[in-house]
This record gives structure tokens, sequence and C-alpha cells, in this order.
């Protein structure tokens, strides 16, 4: 939302009650950010439209694996790293998210599903496996 609409809440606050027009009435998954936009997904609450405000998303992400506890052939909680479902697999390295180690190597690993050029994928934009979390 922020790098498409510079922060600014008015916006937030139009397309969330946009997106609660859709027929097939979809969720707001709202996390972190300021006090304004746990204020709007209240209000979308009480209008009878699926809204989830999330604080901190790193409270959510501390109960999944650290892939880099554990080589590939090693265990943690008797489970292998290559036990781990595809976007839970070397998604949380080192305490990070897709930023270090073979997480950083598996970030923009996306064929398949995507085959060809996938475009912005920059550093500082979240990888696939964060977007399927979020």
């Amino acid at each position: 939302f922020a790098l498409t609409d510079g922060r600014n809440v008015e916006y937030f606050n139009l397309w969330s009650n946009r997106a609660g027009l859709i027929p097939t009435m979809p969720t707001l998954f709202v996390y972190g950010g300021r006090d304004e936009r746990k204020a709007i997904s209240e209000e979308l609450q009480q209008r009878g439209m699926s809204s989830v405000y999330v604080p901190d998303l790193n409270e959510l992400r501390k109960f999944l694996p650290d892939s880099s506890s554990s080589s590939s052939s090693g265990e943690f909680n008797n489970i292998t790293v290559d036990d781990l479902p595809r976007g839970v697999k070397w998604y949380m390295c080192d305490g990070h998210v897709e930023r270090s180690g073979r997480c950083d190597e598996f970030k923009w690993a996306t064929n398949p599903p995507c085959t060809g050029e996938v475009r912005s994928q920059k550093s500082y934009h979240n990888g696939w496996k964060d977007h399927m979390f979020i």
C-alpha cells in the first residue's frame, strides 16, 4: 500500500471501502502501520466487512521454523528442512525473513509457477514467500 499511495491514510480508507463492495467479499489484512489503519479496520468490521488487523507481523513469524538452524540433512523438532512446505522452506534464516544465507538465494525462486521474466524483484521488496504468507 505505502509504495503505491504514499502512506496516505485517506487513500487507504477509500480503497478499503471499495474492496468491501466486491461481490466475493475479500478480507482486508492490515499489519503494522499507524493507529489510523487500525481504526479503519475496526470501522470496516462494524459495517460487516471482513478485516483483520495484526499489530506486529513479526509476532506471527516467530512461530515459523528457522531453516538456517539446520542443514538440509539435519533436523529440528524432528522435521528436516526438506520436509517443510515450499512456502516455509528457506523463508526464515538466522531470524530474518528472506534476507540471509540460503533464504536470500530462494527469495525470488518463482519458477515454477512463474515462467519467463518476472520484473520488480528488488532487494527492498518482499519475496514471493512473504507475499504468500501475508
